[in-house]
Protein backbone atom coordinates (compact mmCIF):
# COMPACT_ATOMS: atom_id res chain seq x y z
CA UNK A 1 0.00 0.00 0.00
CA UNK A 2 1.18 3.35 -0.89
CA UNK A 3 1.27 5.92 1.67
CA UNK A 4 1.62 9.79 1.31
CA UNK A 5 3.08 12.02 4.20
CA UNK A 6 4.45 14.67 5.06
CA UNK A 7 8.22 15.51 7.16
CA UNK A 8 8.81 18.18 8.83
CA UNK A 9 12.24 19.00 10.11
CA UNK A 10 13.39 20.46 13.19
CA UNK A 11 16.55 20.77 15.28
CA UNK A 12 16.01 18.23 17.12
CA UNK A 13 14.02 15.46 15.70
CA UNK A 14 12.35 14.58 12.96
CA UNK A 15 8.27 14.53 12.88
CA UNK A 16 5.88 13.18 9.84
CA UNK A 17 1.85 13.02 9.38
CA UNK A 18 0.17 10.28 7.23
CA UNK A 19 -1.45 12.88 4.58
CA UNK A 20 -5.01 11.67 2.64
CA UNK A 21 -7.04 10.28 5.54
CA UNK A 22 -9.68 11.72 7.80
CA UNK A 23 -7.23 10.80 10.93
CA UNK A 24 -4.88 12.04 11.95
CA UNK A 25 -1.25 9.68 12.20
CA UNK A 26 1.50 11.16 13.16
CA UNK A 27 5.23 10.36 14.25
CA UNK A 28 8.63 11.14 15.45
CA UNK A 29 12.07 10.16 15.81
CA UNK A 30 15.38 11.74 16.60
CA UNK A 31 17.60 11.15 13.42
CA UNK A 32 16.92 10.07 9.87
CA UNK A 33 17.18 6.44 9.63
CA UNK A 34 14.86 5.72 12.25
CA UNK A 35 11.57 7.48 9.92
CA UNK A 36 10.53 4.08 8.20
CA UNK A 37 10.48 2.39 11.31
CA UNK A 38 8.67 5.67 13.30
CA UNK A 39 6.62 5.63 10.28
CA UNK A 40 5.50 1.59 10.57
CA UNK A 41 5.11 1.56 14.26
CA UNK A 42 2.79 4.54 13.78
CA UNK A 43 0.22 3.16 11.22
CA UNK A 44 0.51 -0.35 13.52
CA UNK A 45 -0.62 1.47 16.56
CA UNK A 46 -3.05 3.08 14.25
CA UNK A 47 -4.55 0.07 12.92
CA UNK A 48 -4.60 -1.40 16.69
CA UNK A 49 -6.38 1.65 17.92
CA UNK A 50 -8.98 0.81 15.26
CA UNK A 51 -9.40 -2.35 15.89
CA UNK A 52 -9.69 -1.88 19.72
CA UNK A 53 -12.69 1.09 19.23
CA UNK A 54 -13.91 -1.60 16.72
CA UNK A 55 -13.78 0.65 13.48
CA UNK A 56 -12.41 0.21 10.11
CA UNK A 57 -9.15 2.44 9.89
CA UNK A 58 -9.12 5.12 7.03
CA UNK A 59 -7.43 4.13 3.84
CA UNK A 60 -7.02 7.02 0.79
CA UNK A 61 -8.27 6.91 -1.69
CA UNK A 62 -6.99 5.61 -4.99
CA UNK A 63 -8.21 8.45 -7.34
CA UNK A 64 -9.86 6.05 -9.36
CA UNK A 65 -14.09 5.20 -9.61
CA UNK A 66 -16.50 3.06 -12.31
CA UNK A 67 -19.38 4.55 -13.01
CA UNK A 68 -22.46 2.90 -14.23
CA UNK A 69 -23.98 5.60 -16.38
CA UNK A 70 -26.64 3.44 -18.50
CA UNK A 71 -26.26 3.43 -22.34
CA UNK A 72 -27.84 6.62 -22.97
CA UNK A 73 -26.48 8.91 -20.58
CA UNK A 74 -23.24 7.39 -21.67
CA UNK A 75 -23.45 8.55 -25.09
CA UNK A 76 -25.12 12.02 -23.62
CA UNK A 77 -22.15 12.53 -21.66
CA UNK A 78 -19.64 11.28 -24.54
CA UNK A 79 -21.09 13.84 -27.19
CA UNK A 80 -20.87 16.66 -24.67
CA UNK A 81 -17.45 16.06 -24.15
CA UNK A 82 -16.71 15.85 -27.95
CA UNK A 83 -18.12 19.25 -28.47
CA UNK A 84 -16.06 20.64 -25.59
CA UNK A 85 -13.03 19.00 -27.07
CA UNK A 86 -12.52 16.83 -23.78
CA UNK A 87 -12.07 13.60 -23.19
CA UNK A 88 -15.21 11.97 -21.31
CA UNK A 89 -12.89 12.23 -18.11
CA UNK A 90 -11.95 15.11 -18.25
CA UNK A 91 -15.57 16.51 -18.95
CA UNK A 92 -16.84 14.36 -15.89
CA UNK A 93 -14.34 15.69 -13.53
CA UNK A 94 -15.00 19.42 -14.69
CA UNK A 95 -19.03 18.47 -14.24
CA UNK A 96 -18.31 16.93 -11.06
CA UNK A 97 -16.12 19.85 -9.55
CA UNK A 98 -18.45 22.21 -11.45
CA UNK A 99 -21.24 20.92 -9.43
CA UNK A 100 -19.26 20.86 -6.04
CA UNK A 101 -18.43 24.12 -6.32
CA UNK A 102 -21.86 25.53 -6.68
CA UNK A 103 -23.41 23.37 -4.21
CA UNK A 104 -20.51 24.58 -1.54
CA UNK A 105 -21.21 28.24 -2.82
CA UNK A 106 -25.02 27.86 -1.94
CA UNK A 107 -25.07 26.55 1.43
CA UNK A 108 -22.29 29.75 2.29
CA UNK A 109 -25.62 31.65 1.14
Amino acid sequence: MRQSLILMITIKYYTGEILNIRDMVTFECEDLQGIELAFHNAVDDYVAMCKEKGRTPNKPYSGTTNLRLGTVLHEMCALAAAENDQSLNDWIIQQLNNSLHENNNASKN
